[in-house]
């Protein structure tokens, strides 16, 4: 009896049993669906986070800036592309090791303030670079201080660009005071003319005019004067008197010649001045212009006008029609075109034996075959140049003069260049002269616009 009365009593702790069972296991089924889910966004968090970091790593390798990070314990967390180019070029394979770089950071752990100084570094083609060294406070998640961010920036162009406009304004200061000075002399020089017409105005000299009337009243007491001084002395008399009236009337035409040699002398150098001031102004507008190359080359020509007769140069120029007009930077220009012809006029003091008579400077103006440039051809009777000698002419620094710079025909390049032409020279070999050729793109008339 008391077997079968127990039986009921353990199916029902079975039943119960086999309920808990089922229970747990849709539970433990329902928790481990859950928890596939969390490790399915889990997995998709750090897909991103691979990701980002992957795009971080790629910016920083591709960014302009050369970056390390390094830990309190010297050890490196991240180092970029650049950077490790950047150690070579210090010659540091073991960035760690680096003395300078564990000072900084030993700094950066006791200060916590970020640093920064300029270093120079020469690269693989021996160009020295300029950079902008920073050492930055690295910090956890936490704000917590753990390291260093060493990170260099090539400031070359930054530099350079600076020297540039730190001359540019230097020479714009300059150039002000060129004008301020030109202005003042050409005042002088108007001064010293109106002084060298004086001369010219005058009338006849006060002292030829009182030995006039002397001779007018001896002439009127030439008897007396030979009863009382004799024929003879009285004779003289009239010649002396004479004499003078005509050395007075030669030294007076002679004043009057030099005073208008002066005046024709003074009136020129003050043209010169005006055009140097009117170039200096222009100078100082940076704006491209309109220029016809006929009057640039004319006043160039007027510049070097006293060198060029100095020389015995015998100066041509040919224009058949318009004069060609380009746009550009009038002092520039006027700046290539006296390189030119200084460059020419030097060659005629080159030539050993030189015929002073036979000095020759053609500069003919016309336009290329398909119209679009204006050409300038220069053509002198000089002392030419070899082959060798004309592959390097624009080679910066080259120079066959004795108290040349090499400089100015790799300006005339640079120029040309600048407004979109092109410059050659040429020569036959030693004494066959040189042609020089510029090229420069046509304005364009208002109707082809």
């Amino acid at each position: 009896m008391t077997e079968q009365n127990n039986m009921p009593v353990l199916q029902a702790k079975i039943q119960a049993l086999e309920e808990l069972l089922g229970v747990s296991e849709t539970s433990f089924l329902q928790e481990a669906e859950k928890l596939e889910e969390a490790n399915g966004r889990l997995q998709k968090e750090i897909e991103v986070h691979q990701q980002l970091e992957n795009d971080i790593r790629q910016i920083l390798e591709c960014a302009g800036d050369a970056v390390l990070v390094i830990d309190r314990h010297r050890r490196i967390i991240y180092v970029n592309k650049m950077f490790r180019d950047i150690a070579a070029l210090l010659h540091r394979e073991n960035i760690e090791a680096a003395p300078e770089v564990n000072a900084k950071l030993q700094e950066i752990m006791s200060t916590g303030k970020q640093s920064e100084e300029e270093v120079k570094i020469t690269d693989a083609t021996g160009r020295q670079c300029c950079y902008r060294r920073s050492n930055i406070p690295y910090r956890n998640q936490d704000h917590e201080l753990v390291g260093m961010i060493r990170r260099y920036r090539d400031i070359t162009k930054e530099k350079q660009a600076a020297a540039v406009a730190e001359e540019n304004a230097l020479q714009k200061g300059r150039l002000e005071m060129t004008s301020d000075m030109l202005h003042d002399i050409g005042n002088a020089l108007a001064g010293i003319n109106v002084s060298s017409l004086s001369p010219q105005r005058e009338n006849e000299w006060l002292e030829i005019g009182i030995l006039k009337q002397l001779d007018a009243l001896f002439a009127s007491i030439d008897d007396d004067l030979h009863h009382i001084l004799g024929q003879v002395r009285g004779d003289a008399l009239h010649v002396l008197v004479n004499n003078l009236i005509d050395s007075l009337n030669n030294r007076q035409n002679a004043a009057r010649d030099s005073a208008q040699k002066i005046f024709r002398s003074v009136d020129h150098i003050k043209n010169i001045l005006d055009l140097h001031h009117y170039y200096a102004r222009d100078q100082l507008n940076t704006h491209a212009a309109v220029i016809d190359l006929r009057q640039l080359l004319g006043d160039a020509i007027t510049i070097f006008s006293g060198k060029l007769e100095k020389r015995h140069i015998w100066v041509r120029i040919a224009c058949p029609g318009e004069p060609p007009r380009v746009s550009g930077d009038r002092t520039r220009l006027m700046r290539l075109f006296l390189n030119i012809i200084k460059n020419c006029y030097e060659a005629f003091d080159a030539i050993p034996e030189p015929d002073q008579n036979d000095h020759k400077l053609e500069i003919r103006l016309d336009t290329t075959a398909d119209a679009t440039m204006a050409r300038v051809i220069f053509i002198d009777n000089a002392i030419g140049f070899s082959p060798e000698v004309g592959a390097r002419l624009f080679v910066r620094g080259f120079t066959t003069k004795a108290n040349g710079t090499g400089v100015g025909l790799p300006e005339c390049r640079s120029i040309a260049e600048s407004h979109g032409g092109r410059i050659t020279m040429t020569s036959n070999g030693p004494n066959t002269g040189t042609t020089s050729i510029v090229e420069l793109p046509l304005q364009r008339n208002d109707k082809e616009l």
